[in-house]
């Protein structure tokens, strides 16, 4: 595994040159034409479909953004800058053709289209070559939020704490804004590029032995996040400057978010139980009753037409949490940072020379919490060789109880190689919390507990896992 990058955050906003001032009707004028290179970004289709789903921008107006924010954190040469710095020569320069092929004449960045997700736009930007800076990162990835700003301040804060607690391979952090004072009139994070491809891409193409070491070095990955223990559940965010805390990051309750993302408003009286009661230590049941509270005040008040219902259901899942805790079901005390979407898009590998495989990054930790540690153990299937499509489709959702599968015990020997080598690497404490029904099902719950019922599918989830819980109750008593 790639050893922890020791490099921090810098936020090299700071300082810009009077070339800031250019607009971006200047920047069509004066930036250099696209080059050959400009071939490798995505087609205008796919552009286009970006921008319907997410009523964002045409990726053509966004990448003169882009260029103009490039130009801010990466300006001309020191010579130029020095030119411009006299304001009276600088008004003459910008004035002239002269201004104009001199910029153009300056190596500017590559910006590259590439494929976003739900939560982020992505671009990809290769910086020139310098002699003043033959050692900085070259290759970068620009990541905008779709919507929010708390999310970019929670993702940095996140990737803060693992560089600080573990050796997890990440992305190193190069710039930063989380306001909308910038060219891109959002806030953003620019991060170096890890190289590589993502697993998704080279799985097919390795043989057992790499795969064994995929096997291995994922199962470490899931051993490191479960010893990143935590007494409360939520989100990691920074501290903010002037709170007398020796530690750099604290962990603020779980949101209370539509299926939209809008935040709802709590209720007064409960918004008062929940900053009336510090949050030093929390056990599992704990965390259950705080957020079945909160999601039931939250739907009382709000009086939608199917209230009734939505009461009925947290309290028959309230119920099945209170009688998870009486069978001992829950460790008192057990929460770790769960990344929650550890599938093989968001691991990054690179083959090395002689064959050799190493996990080069684990992206995309926009929806990482602090959690129940069984949270942090869904057996991932797709390692000893499951395939969806190889099953027959059916109506049930395929949580709470996760993908069929990635529970039973693999068809071929060398399947059972890889889930025994990630095993033995991710360690007894995943063992015991991944595979049983009721740990299982205790992920749904927790999934319920932080959604809320804000879709017909939690709706239908919190109405299977009251009428399973009934049976395997019986059974674990008897």
């Amino acid at each position: 595994m790639a050893s922890k990058s020791t490099e921090n955050d810098q936020d090299i906003r700071s300082d810009p040159p009077t070339m800031t001032a250019l607009t971006l009707q200047e920047m069509k004028d004066g930036v250099p034409a696209p080059s050959e290179n400009d071939s490798i970004h995505s087609s205008s289709a796919h552009s286009d479909t970006s921008t319907l789903n997410y009523d964002q921008e045409s990726y053509d107006l966004f990448k003169l953004r882009v260029e103009r924010l490039c130009q801010i954190l990466w300006p001309p040469q020191r010579s130029i800058r020095q030119a411009l710095s006299n304001s009276k020569t600088a008004t003459r320069m910008r004035a002239s053709k002269f201004f104009r092929l001199i910029i153009r004449s300056q190596k500017a960045p590559l910006i590259e289209r590439l494929r976003g997700g739900d939560y982020n736009r992505i671009v990809g930007i290769t910086l020139p070559l310098s002699k003043d800076e033959e050692s900085r990162n070259r290759n970068l990835i620009l990541r905008v939020p779709r919507w929010g700003q708390g999310q970019t301040e929670r993702v940095v804060a996140t990737l803060d704490y693992l560089r600080r607690k573990s050796t997890i391979p990440i992305a190193t952090t190069i710039a930063k804004d989380f306001s909308k004072e910038n060219p891109l009139e959002s806030p953003y994070i620019i991060q170096n590029r890890i190289p590589g491809s993502n697993l998704e891409v080279l799985w097919a193409e390795l043989n057992h032995s790499q795969r064994c070491t995929v096997a291995c070095e994922v199962g470490r990955v899931i051993k490191s996040l479960l010893a990143l223990e935590s007494p409360v559940t939520g989100h990691v965010e920074a501290y903010s400057n002037g709170m007398g805390s020796t530690e750099p990051h604290t962990i603020v309750p779980f949101d209370l978010k539509s299926a939209g993302g809008d935040q709802f408003e709590e209720p007064e009286q409960q918004a008062s139980i929940i900053e009336g009661n510090p949050r030093e230590s929390q056990t599992t049941l704990d965390f259950f009753k705080c957020q079945i509270g909160r999601w039931r005040a939250v739907d009382v008040a709000r009086d939608s037409p199917m209230v009734d219902r939505t009461v009925g259901l947290w309290d028959g899942v309230l119920k099945v949490v209170e009688e998870m805790n009486d069978l001992d079901l829950f460790m008192p005390r057990s929460h770790c940072l769960c990344h929650v979407d550890l599938h093989p898009r968001n691991i990054m590998a690179s083959i090395r020379p002689f064959g050799c495989i190493q996990i080069t990054g684990i992206l995309d930790w926009d929806e990482a919490v602090m959690a129940p540690k069984f949270v942090n153990c869904e057996p991932p299937g797709w390692l000893w060789g499951f395939d969806p499509d190889d099953l027959p489709h059916d109506d049930l959702p395929t949580w709470p109880y996760e993908r069929p599968g990635a529970n039973e015990v693999p068809s071929t020997l060398q399947s059972q190689e890889l889930k025994r080598i990630f095993e033995h690497h991710a360690g007894s404490e995943y063992v015991s919390l991944a595979y049983h029904e009721q740990y299982r099902m205790s992920r749904g719950l927790f999934r319920l507990a932080v959604f809320g019922l804000t879709s017909s599918e939690n709706y239908s989830t919190a109405e299977r896992i009251i009428c399973d819980w009934e049976r395997l109750r019986q059974s674990l008593i008897w």
